[in-house]
C-alpha cells in the first residue's frame, strides 16, 4: 500500500484499492470502528507498508495500566445477556 492508502483505510466507508479486483462484500466500516475502539481505550490502530504489492503490517497499540485499587480492577465474570 502507499502511505496515503495506509492512512485512508481508517476512514468511514473506505475500502482498499485491491478489493475492486475481486468480489468482496462490506461497507468499509470495520477498520474505522476498530480504530475508534482502540482510541477509546487510549491506544491507536494504524497500518504501515514498505510499498505497493510488498505486504502491509497493522499495528494495534494499547496502554498498559496498572490497577491502583480494587475499584479499578475489572470483573472476570462473563457478561450476561442484556
Amino acid at each position: 500500500m502507499t502511505p496515503e492508502e495506509c492512512t485512508n483505510l481508517f476512514q468511514k466507508f473506505v475500502r482498499g484499492q485491491e478489493q475492486k479486483k475481486s468480489h468482496t462484500e462490506g461497507l468499509g466500516l470495520g477498520l474505522y470502528v476498530a480504530k475508534l475502539i482502540a482510541q477509546a481505550h487510549g491506544g491507536d490502530l494504524f497500518a504501515t507498508s514498505v510499498g505497493k504489492g510488498k505486504g502491509s503490517t497493522f499495528h494495534l497499540v494499547l496502554p498498559i495500566i496498572q490497577p491502583t485499587s480494587p475499584a479499578t480492577t475489572k470483573s472476570t465474570e462473563p457478561l450476561k445477556n442484556i
